[in-house]
């Protein structure tokens, strides 16, 4: 991988900013490693593509997103892909009008629900905001604190990029659990069984125990 190593780690693993060459490495890797809490609830969790290899695409080639690999054996154990937000720039990138396929339609309509659900720019000092929108750790590396590591290395990518704020959407308890260790907020919280559409639940719940809820979070940066 042609990359550009972020210095000064003192970890087992070694960090990089993703570059777009590295696209379809990505797109593997959140294929295998990536199964979404609500892909569950869909009946997706095997889809043969990431549902949003065009968001990933975008993702990568914007300069925040950023990558772990194991010191030793290079093996890539973790990706955060990251966007800057800018206040009046806002767009909603999981609109479910711009999708054919049935079910990524029903994921990104629970997508936008949610992300609709705070306003990030209500404080009028908040004009950029670093979106962690998809933080994926190979399952072969669990438990060693690698989306930690990750989500520590966006905050200090955000404050480079002067951004006073960072928000994500914590999907799974165990991403919640993280994103409260690290000081972040919850602005908003919706609970997975109340999502309907045309009156019908969209989830299948008993597939996602024992996640119930997904959250907006947020951090002020100093």
């Amino acid at each position: 991988m042609d990359t550009e190593k972020i210095p000064g780690q003192g970890s087992t693993y070694e960090s990089f900013f993703l570059a777009m060459q590295e696209n379809n490495t990505i797109g593997n890797f959140l294929r295998f490693k990536n199964k979404p809490i609500m892909n569950r609830g869909l009946g997706t969790a095997d889809l043969k593509e990431h549902p949003h290899h065009e968001l990933c695409r975008r993702l990568v080639a914007s300069g925040a997103s950023l990558g772990l690999r194991d010191q030793q054996s290079k093996v890539l154990v973790g990706v955060s892909l990251n966007e800057i937000l800018k206040r009046g720039g806002e767009q909603d990138m999981f609109d479910p009008e711009k999708e054919t396929d049935p079910n990524v339609r029903k994921l990104n309509f629970i997508m936008s629900q949610l992300m609709g659900s705070y306003n990030l720019f209500s404080d009028p000092n908040v004009t950029l905001v670093l979106d962690l929108v998809i933080l994926c750790t190979n399952p072969s590396f669990a438990r060693r604190g690698i989306a930690t590591e990750l989500v520590q290395l966006s905050e200090k990518k955000a404050a480079e990029l002067n951004c006073q704020m960072i928000t994500a959407q914590a999907t799974s308890c165990y991403s919640q659990r993280i994103f409260n260790k690290l000081g972040y907020t919850v602005q908003s919280s919706l609970d997975y069984k109340g999502f309907l559409l045309d009156g019908q639940p969209v989830l299948d719940i008993t597939k996602m125990e024992p996640h119930t809820c997904a959250q907006v979070v947020t951090k002020f940066l100093l």
